[in-house]
């Protein structure tokens, strides 16, 4: 998707989850728009949501993201979102424009 203006700064970072079944908060970081993928190793898709984001297929809540496919999304502070994993130290990469 395209911006419909330009960034003052851009970001990057990286974030694990060492206990899939465990939500991870993202820092606290303003911004205008976060891209975030999936590592290339992960095993199993990492999921991204609020707080109540659970990766177990069976009761998963949040939007699955499998290994090397990305996504944008428009928030304003990092530590809106959230990941999970189905396995442990499954990640992803995250670029963020300020």
């Amino acid at each position: 998707e395209a911006a419909t203006t330009s960034a003052s700064s851009v970001g990057t970072g990286t974030i694990a989850v060492v206990a899939a079944g465990t939500a991870i908060q993202f820092p606290s970081v303003t911004c205008t728009r976060v891209f975030i993928q999936a590592y290339e190793t992960n095993t199993d898709v990492i999921v991204i949501g609020d707080s109540n984001v659970k990766a177990v297929a069976a009761t998963r809540r949040g939007l699955a993201i499998y290994p090397t496919v990305g996504m944008w999304l428009n928030v304003d502070n990092l530590n809106l979102l959230y990941i999970d994993a189905v396995v442990s130290g499954n990640a992803a990469h995250y670029f963020y424009e300020i």
